[in-house]
């Protein structure tokens, strides 16, 4: 039976309808045609495909428009068919599909990372309380004696694609094309950061001890503000601790 149902999901989701005549076993109820109902299994896996994609992809949705993102979604299902029962897992490699389309713009791929990154985010547990004592380890020891904790739910992406299009006026005059989400009050959220500070805070939540992240940092970035790095990064949750190491 396992097998049987395994061979009808690959029927529904195949590049080329075959009407489910390549199931063993598959019958039509009495009265009805196999291929209509086979039809119908597949309107419904459309209608599925379609729903599930445009709850994860939201701003691609809106990009695109409702007729373009259908027959996105469903072109994607075949190529990429569910192999979970939850259809909120489902559609993390749209981006990386839309990429390989002949004639795509780069703004569409950008879009599809970033919903996916936020879709991602909104099913995540929020990151732990911040160490109330972290301001007086920061004061009391030199940064290349620390190690600072990060939110090890942020997700940092590189969207110049995005950026072009899209990017608020602070973005553009600080030229920055990284994106970070993460997860703050139980919502996602992302938010432009200047290339700089984008720089500092994946090598902190690589695990770098700070003193030498910041000389790499400053050895391109030498106008990089610490103070205020910090102070962005406690305000958006980011920075959770401070060890001395």
């Amino acid at each position: 039976m396992a097998d049987r149902q395994a061979q009808l999901l690959r029927a529904i989701w195949a590049q080329q309808p075959d009407q489910g005549h390549a199931v063993p076993g598959l019958r039509a109820l009495p009265g009805q045609r196999l291929e209509a109902g086979f039809a119908a299994y597949r309107e419904h896996a459309k209608a599925l495909s379609v729903r599930a994609l445009g709850q994860a992809y939201p701003q691609l949705l809106a990009h695109l428009g409702e007729s373009q993102f259908a027959g996105l979604a469903w072109a994607y299902a075949r190529a990429h068919p569910p192999e979970v029962g939850d259809a909120a897992l489902w559609g993390g490699h749209l981006a990386t599909f839309l990429s390989g389309l002949d004639g795509m713009e780069p703004l569409p791929p950008a879009l599809a990372q970033l919903d996916w990154a936020l879709h991602r985010a909104a099913s995540s547990a929020d990151a732990q309380e911040p160490d109330a004592g972290l301001w007086a380890t920061l004061q009391a020891h030199p940064p290349g004696a620390l190690t600072l904790q990060v939110d090890p739910g942020l997700v940092w992406l590189n969207l110049p694609a995005l950026a072009a299009d899209t990017a608020p006026a602070e973005a553009e005059a600080s030229q920055a094309t990284q994106v970070a989400v993460w997860r703050q009050a139980w919502q996602p959220t992302w938010a432009w950061v200047p290339d700089d500070q984008a720089l500092l805070w994946q090598r902190l939540a690589q695990g770098e001890h700070l003193g030498p992240a910041l000389d790499a940092v400053w050895a391109v970035h030498p106008a990089l503000d610490l103070a205020a790095s910090l102070g962005l990064a406690w305000q958006r949750g980011w920075l959770l601790g401070a060890e001395v190491a």
